[in-house]
């Protein structure tokens, strides 16, 4: 189906965020919904990465004037531009659409209405294979009907429901459709699918067509439409003879994250590899990497930032085991037993080790899989390590072949809070548990020696 359209409308506010205030809920709520961090990547990225199907993408999103935010509209476009991998188009709306059929209608001028159509709603993400995805586009393609919907079973009033009869090849025919109203066990996953897209537009009835944003008034003293649902277009659908089908997928294929506790749950039960050690490379990233060497030719000086070991001890008062890891024990060594940070060399009696060989050493010494490992380093001898990881990050002056092996590339230099950097973004992306006793920072520092 390679005609096929997919749109994504996220122009709605994301009111049941900007209203939480439940301490548990770690982001800024301020933040746009579709920008939400998950992981390292945005709520709209890790939808986008999830659906896996090949077609023209249209995304219907806020201004940056409905936005009130040029700079949030900006880091919009630009997560949607760097996750999808196919054709798409991007359409902003000055206005708040009054609803999710009204938002897809705001992208009809960009929609070929004779060509396929399959929406998605921005806060679900597939956990389907390709082998699914194969037979539910085969099913949608072949089969003798005009729409179809993804359906899963359910008695979850927060749902919308389709009451459907059996056809003579025991495929599931809709009968009715009602919005947040138990009505079989059958609750719409919230994936749509028309075989012309010409259906959904002619499905939405004409009073919205001429007042399609919220507060439109509709005639009569503060007398205006309420928000119209696809599973209501649906309903004017069968109405008119048209033909739907239903599509069952299984609840363990997909995970709802329209609210703070879903996408907080949704973190936990798949991001549960949390970071129990960190790695630190030393010359590059702790200090500048300058040296001053004396007239013997042995280092005398190397700079580091305070703030940085600052950032360390709240590294392990959250939990997380932090070593050292370097290839010039010379000044480095006393440094960090100064610290009481348990240092390693790569390169002593004449050998020099690739880093990746301490994995499974590390891995057996500390009882953590490397899974639940973090390293951050800046140059060439780190490249093993990074490349033996998931959890990697580099200062903003490492070398490219460094900065394209990494996780994450911070925007401070080696020796210029770094560390610092890296806690704020862990923290940033629940990763680190930020509610830590401020005794226990207080009480590792009295315990260094410097």
């Amino acid at each position: 189906m390679t005609d096929l359209q997919v749109i994504i409308p996220l122009a709605g506010e994301g009111s049941r965020f900007k209203s939480y205030r439940n301490s548990e809920f770690v982001y800024d709520v301020d933040i746009p919904k579709p920008l939400l961090p998950i992981r390292g990547k945005t709520m709209i990225e890790r939808v986008i990465d999830s659906i896996g199907i090949q077609g023209t993408y249209i995304f219907v999103v806020r201004s940056a004037k409905l936005m009130g935010n040029q700079e949030q509209y900006d880091r919009l476009i630009e997560n949607i531009t760097k996750a999808t991998p196919y054709k798409h188009h991007i359409v902003p709306v000055d206005n708040m659409m009054n609803g999710t059929a009204m938002s897809c209608y705001a992208a009809k001028r960009l929609i070929n209405p004779n060509k396929p159509l399959i929406s998605f709603n921005c806060d679900q993400i597939f956990h389907w294979n390709q082998d699914y995805i194969n037979n539910m586009l085969l099913f949608f393609n072949n089969y003798d009907h005009d729409a179809s919907v993804l359906t899963t079973t359910t008695k979850n009033p927060t749902y919308s429901f389709v009451k459907t009869i059996n056809d003579i090849n025991s495929n599931q025919i809709a009968t009715k459709f009602a919005e947040k109203k138990i009505i079989s066990d059958q609750g719409l996953v919230g994936v749509h699918y028309w075989r012309k897209a010409s259906f959904l537009w002619r499905s939405i009835p004409d009073i919205y067509i001429k007042r399609p944003f919220i507060g439109d008034n509709c005639g009569g003293f503060n007398h205006y439409l309420p928000e119209l649902y696809i599973s209501q277009t649906l309903n004017y659908m069968l109405e008119n003879e048209l033909r739907i089908t239903t599509y069952n997928l299984p609840s363990t294929d997909y995970t709802v994250i329209g609210i703070p506790s879903e996408l907080n749950n949704y973190i936990d039960k798949h991001y549960n590899n949390d970071i129990k050690l960190l790695i630190l490379d030393i010359d590059g990233v702790l200090t500048t990497g300058r040296k001053l060497y004396n007239r013997n030719g042995n280092v005398d000086y190397k700079e580091f930032n305070d703030k940085d070991w600052t950032a360390i001890k709240r590294f392990i008062s959250s939990g997380i085991k932090v070593i050292g890891l370097t290839g010039d024990l010379n000044i480095n060594s006393n440094v960090f037993k100064n610290r009481l940070i348990p240092i390693y060399g790569c390169r002593t009696d004449g050998k020099h080790l690739d880093k990746a060989d301490f994995i499974p050493v590390f891995e057996r010494e500390y009882s953590i899989s490397r899974k639940s490992f973090a390293f951050i380093g800046d140059d060439y001898f780190d490249l093993g390590m990074m490349k033996g990881l998931s959890n990697t990050f580099c200062p903003a002056d490492a070398p490219m072949d460094v900065k394209s092996s990494v996780r994450k590339v911070m925007s401070r230099n080696g020796g210029n809070g770094v560390i610092a950097e890296l806690f704020d973004y862990l923290v940033y992306n629940n990763e680190v548990n930020k509610n830590i006793d401020t005794k226990d920072v207080y009480l590792l520092d009295i315990k260094e020696k410097f």
